[in-house]
């Protein structure tokens, strides 16, 4: 049974890397909310320099489609300007992390992954920081579909 884990159900492939951080943050989205009646939720993007200027309105409609989709109270919206800056180091971010150390919001919600980081290891960090404080993580499009 642990198997199933590292392969996929059907190929017996070894799952990639965005798939295994799918499985952890829906597995850590389901723990969050577990006996939950209200969810509150910051809306976020990483908005890019180099992107089109209406680029992180889309990304924000997303993230609140996504929300709305789901029932889910939006407390806030906030947004980076940063570009590629590590997660830590993002003002917006910092404000939706004290959110949810002080149980404020519950999680945010993201268009994509790339909101967060494309390097496995900065978004695998995110994840373990809000699973520590029970906060979560949701998207609208799945790790695979950056």
């Amino acid at each position: 049974m642990a198997r199933l884990h590292h392969r996929t159900a059907l190929s017996g492939d070894p799952l990639t890397a965005e798939q295994r951080l799918r499985l952890l943050r829906e597995k850590d989205q389901r723990a969050a909310l577990a006996d939950r009646q209200k969810v509150r939720v910051a809306l976020y993007v990483l908005a890019r320099p180099d992107a089109d200027t209406n680029d992180a309105e889309r990304r924000m409609a997303e993230a609140l489609g996504a929300s709305n989709r789901r029932g889910w109270q939006v407390a806030f919206r906030a947004a980076d300007d940063t570009g590629d800056l590590a997660p830590a180091l993002r003002p917006q971010l910092a404000r939706v992390h004290d959110a949810v150390s002080s149980q404020r919001i519950d999680g945010l919600v993201c268009a994509s992954r790339v909101d967060i980081s494309n390097d496995d290891s900065l978004y695998a960090d995110e994840l373990n920081w809000l699973r520590s404080r029970g906060g979560f993580l949701a998207l609208a499009r799945n790790e695979v579909a950056l």
